[in-house]
Order: C-alpha cells, then sequence, then structure tokens
C-alpha cells in the first residue's frame, strides 16, 4: 500500500512539475505592451518629395503603432482569450505579429501570428496565414484568425494615387503619382 502512495505521489509531483514547465515554456520572452504613438497618415503625406519624388516610406515603428491603435480597440480573440500586448514586424510581403496572449485571465502565451501583405486599392490586406508558439505552428483549424485591412488610400491628398506599394524588410514604400484631372 505504500508503494502505491509513494508512486501515485510521484506522479503527482511529475504531472505538477510539468505543467509548470509547459507554462514557463510558452511565456513570452520580452514583455510585450499595447502602447502606442498617434501616426497621423495625412502627416505622412505632406511629407512627399522632402526625400525622393513621389515616394513615401512607412517605417516599421509607424506601422507598428497604427496596428496597435486598431488591436488595442480589438484585443477579444474568443471569450476566454485576448491580447496583452503586440509588436509587430514588416518582412517583405509578410507581416508578423508577435503577441502575448492572456489566456482564462492568468495564463499568458507567447505567440507569432503570419500574415501576407497585398495592396488592393485603396487599403492595404493582411492575410492570415499560420501561428506559432516556440516554432510549433498550429495545424490549420486549430486557430484561425482574421485578416484585416489598412486604409492608407482614402487619406491621400485628392490630387494623388498610388501606382504602386513595395513590402520590404522593415518598411512600406508607397510610389505615388498624380491623378489626371481631367477625363
Amino acid at each position: 500500500m505504500r508503494k502505491i502512495f509513494a508512486l501515485l505521489g510521484a506522479v503527482i509531483i511529475a504531472a505538477v512539475l510539468l505543467c509548470a514547465g509547459v507554462l514557463w515554456y510558452v511565456r513570452p520572452e520580452e514583455k510585450l505592451d499595447l502602447s502606442y504613438s498617434e501616426v497621423s497618415l495625412s502627416g505622412i503625406w505632406s511629407g512627399i518629395g522632402k526625400t525622393s519624388p513621389l515616394k513615401v516610406r512607412l517605417t516599421e515603428r509607424e506601422v507598428n503603432d497604427l496596428l496597435k491603435k486598431y488591436v488595442s480597440a480589438n484585443r477579444k480573440l474568443s471569450e476566454r482569450a485576448e491580447i496583452a500586448g503586440v509588436r509587430f514586424r514588416l518582412l517583405p510581403d509578410m507581416l508578423a505579429a508577435d503577441a502575448d496572449v492572456l489566456y482564462a485571465g492568468k495564463v499568458h502565451i507567447g505567440t507569432t501570428s503570419y500574415y501576407s501583405l497585398a495592396w488592393n486599392n485603396p487599403d492595404m490586406t493582411a492575410t492570415y496565414l499560420y501561428t506559432e508558439v516556440k516554432g510549433f505552428r498550429f495545424p490549420p483549424g486549430w486557430l484561425r484568425l482574421d485578416s484585416f485591412r489598412i486604409p492608407v488610400g482614402d487619406r491621400l491628398p485628392p490630387f494623388l494615387r498610388i501606382k504602386n506599394v513595395t513590402f520590404g524588410h522593415g518598411y512600406i514604400e508607397f510610389e505615388l503619382a498624380l491623378k489626371r484631372l481631367l477625363p
């Protein structure tokens, strides 16, 4: 009987240690938050021509602030999960979102979600691809995040249009053109 209790105690201790190890492993590697600085796209458009004629570049920090504002207003992922912090990274033609997901109000999980970026006039669209936790990719269907759009073209001065968009490593560059004012 004593051996059964010893074995049961060892199994319980092992299960507790395993759970603690998993919780320690999935925690975010860095402190993430939802604080952001206000970014004015109309202010960015007013800087046209200062560096290159009819080209405007958004830095990763500006994109991060624009998207954090959106996430701050839409934190809930489900009834039990919400985003406690996030940082966005611009990769060529992709957006990576490193997030601190708070589950059940107690467990912090560090995730990275990937989105493909595309230009669909007048908006940028970010289409959800997949999510990872510490390099483990969730199977399709386990987790499905929403794709989203970022309205940028409607904030241009009325005489300009976006001709081309380049998604680079750490930046998004807009090549602009003059609109034809006469038919």
